[in-house]
């Protein structure tokens, strides 16, 4: 793909996004001014972090991404919107590490770590596992 071809994909991609996080993003906060109050709602209510909660969301669509990879095959959604989804789910990221003061300053510079308990990491894991058991992952996880 040339330049100009993917520069137009880039901006066409970012104004579904744009128009997504303007309709379906409203759905989730319950018309609370805070755009992240869905995952500090549900984390608050389960007892997790609020990335943790953040990371299950995105997971579900980081799935759907790797399954229509492997086998062409859509889901419930047409990939593109899954792709969408993901990109707006980055920048949810963005928001609740700069919302939590853990995005990189002069007391979090860039490589530090994200604040979850050691039992959350072991969850997540324990998640990575078992979706992906089927993949050879012993560099990753002894």
């Amino acid at each position: 793909m040339n330049r100009k071809d993917f520069d137009s994909l880039v901006a066409e991609s970012r104004a579904r996004q744009d128009k997504l996080r303007a309709t379906k993003g409203q759905e989730y906060i319950k018309h609370n001014p805070d755009q992240l109050d869905n995952f500090k709602r549900i984390a608050k209510s389960l007892g997790l972090s609020s990335f943790t909660v953040w990371a299950i969301y995105a997971h579900k669509h980081w799935d759907a991404i790797l399954s229509y990879i492997g086998t062409r095959v859509e889901g419930s959604e047409p990939i593109v919107g899954r792709l969408d989804d993901l990109g707006n789910y980055l920048h949810l990221l963005e928001g609740l590490l700069e919302d939590e003061g853990v995005l990189f300053d002069e007391k979090n510079p860039p490589g530090s770590m994200i604040p979850i308990s050691k039992e959350e990491l072991y969850n997540l894991a324990k998640i990575y596992r078992s979706e992906y058991a089927d993949h050879d992952d012993r560099a990753i996880w002894p």
